[in-house]
């Protein structure tokens, strides 16, 4: 820097500063790792190199020795050095800090089982590095559904309509906030009738009317009649809870056609048009049957057999449907049904039950113009009406022809099922060759179970520390220790005096004439014995 003595017209003197580079820049390094080197591909380069300066001559040795190195170096360098892997980024919307924690410690279970020597506490180890690997992965899953679980929340609403829709299903009281919408012609309700109409016209669609029918046809009689026949075969198409249509539609009732059926308990008085029902499965047949008592006095009565594969319930509401019928066809204004069967009333007064049987006679009750009384009666108390259904259901048990046919039942389906492979089950323990000291206790398999532990299943299977057992694979003694008889676990259980006051403690007094599967059904058993 050098100031100049220049007189100018400003206040200050005249700075002239010059700077020049002493040192050149300090090269670029690189930072070569050899044991990442990838020693083929330089050998390569090195033949490739060679063979690429072989033809231009040996005029100049120094000069192509000098530029061999140079290449060599480069590629050399070129192979080995650093390569920066991309930074991870940890911006997943799942991730947490409970999950880095899990992490971290699963981490440190696997450097600590890879560092062990010994062979049992590697086991150890590596079966606590498993364990907590399995947590760690589960606790990503649930971590991931929950939160695209509420992501969906998010982005999604219950009901098209919003507010308006709860004030209508009455979650919100406020009905002066419900706003207008629009309508599918773009026009808006100018009232609150008009809302609810719209949205519940939206929710439960109307069917079309004759007027909204095509215009190709002039009239409903122009269409092409649909015979019986053809009828029967969509119905019989239909699948089960399903309608036939592209959405599949349950063909439940709508809440609007759901009601429930009020009953009492029957006084014994049988006054005007009464009907007792009941139903009856005897001998692998099912039938049922209804009496019509007027003023007190039997009229007639009318029996029904079902096929062997019909249960009792539906026994009960067949009968129930007939006494129904019976009243619709007769025009009766004041009738009672009296039946025995608590489940079919339980039913019947259930208005979210959806059984076929049970909405067929629901139907029949809703479209008949006046009303019928239920009443239940308890079963085998004198009641002559009750008695006297009872009897003709078992009669129609005994009949030849079978009037109605059910379905299969779910549960008699289970059952049978349960029963064939119990079968099944049976015929395998019987033949097998394995397990014979369990079949000696439990000849009859079974879905209960004992109760067992260490020392009670070395007893039950005859296996384990047992004299006998010992004897037979190791040649060693079977003799108890108290020197009686050989040590199995009949004489334990019932004869070894070691166990005396463990019997007086668990046991019955008369347990000599108990088998042993009713001794290891003792609960209190696996308490205090250890004799092993």
């Amino acid at each position: 820097m050098e100031v100049s003595d220049n007189i100018s017209n400003s206040d200050h003197n005249l700075l002239l500063i010059s700077w020049s580079m002493d040192q050149p820049p300090p090269p670029k390094r690189i930072h070569v790792n050899n044991s990442q080197t990838n020693w083929l591909s330089v050998k390569s380069a090195i033949f490739n190199i060679i063979r690429a300066h072989s033809s231009s001559g040996f005029s100049d040795v120094n000069g192509l020795i000098s530029t061999i190195q140079t290449e060599i170096t480069a590629r050399l360098c070129t192979t080995s050095k650093n390569k920066r892997s991309p930074k991870r980024v940890n911006g997943a919307v799942w991730w947490t800090q409970e999950l880095r924690a899990k992490r971290s410690k699963t981490r440190a279970l696997r450097r600590l089982y890879q560092k062990e020597k010994e062979p049992t506490l590697r086991t150890t180890k590596l079966a606590a590095f498993k364990r907590c690997q399995a947590e760690y992965k589960k606790m990503i899953i649930n971590t991931k559904t929950n939160k695209f679980k509420s992501f969906i929340n998010s982005v999604t609403t219950s009901s098209f309509f919003g507010k308006n829709f709860k004030i209508l299903t009455h979650k919100k009281s406020r009905q002066s906030s419900l706003n207008c919408i629009l309508r599918d012609d773009g026009s808006t309700t100018s009232s609150l009738q008009d809302t609810y109409s719209e949205i519940l016209s939206f929710h439960f669609p109307c069917s079309a009317s004759v007027d909204s029918l095509p215009s190709s046809f002039s009239s409903p009689q122009d269409l092409v009649p649909i015979t019986t026949m053809e009828l029967e075969a969509v119905i019989e198409g239909i699948e089960p809870k399903k309608a036939s249509d592209v959405e599949s539609k349950p063909t439940f009732d709508p809440p609007w056609n759901r009601f429930k059926i009020t009953w009492n308990v029957f006084n014994n008085d049988v006054r005007g048009f009464a009907i007792f029902t009941d139903g009856s499965k005897l001998n692998n047949n099912t039938g049922c049957a209804l009496v019509v008592f007027i003023d007190g006095h039997e009229a007639e009565c009318i029996l029904c057999k079902l096929n062997p594969e019909a249960s009792v319930f539906m026994a009960e509401m067949k009968a129930i449907e007939m006494a129904v019928n019976l009243i619709v066809s007769r025009g009766i204004t004041d009738a009672t049904i009296i039946l025995d069967s608590r489940s079919a009333l339980l039913a019947l007064g259930n208005p979210l039950n959806n059984s076929p049987y049970v909405s067929k006679v629901k139907d029949l009750i809703r479209n008949y113009a006046h009303y019928i009384k239920f009443m239940w009666t308890r079963v085998h108390v004198g009641t002559a009406g009750n008695e006297a259904a009872d009897a003709y259901a078992k009669m129609s048990t005994d009949k030849n022809t079978i009037d109605c046919h059910f379905a299969l039942a779910i549960s008699l389906l289970k059952h049978l099922l349960l029963k064939d492979i119990l079968q099944q089950w049976q015929v395998y323990w019987n033949s097998s060759l394995k397990g014979r000291a369990v079949f000696e206790l439990c000849p009859v398999v079974s879905l209960k179970r004992l109760h067992g532990n260490f020392y009670l299943n070395q007893l039950i299977t005859g296996h384990g520390a047992l004299a006998k057992y010992q004897k037979k694979f190791f040649h060693k003694d079977e003799v108890c220790s108290c020197g009686k008889a050989v040590e199995d676990r009949t004489h334990l259980i019932l004869h070894c005096e070691r166990w005396q006051n463990f019997r007086k403690k668990h046991f019955p007094k008369n347990f000599l004439q108990c088998s042993l599967l009713q001794l290891f059904a003792i609960k209190t058993l696996g308490q205090d014995w250890k004799p092993l």
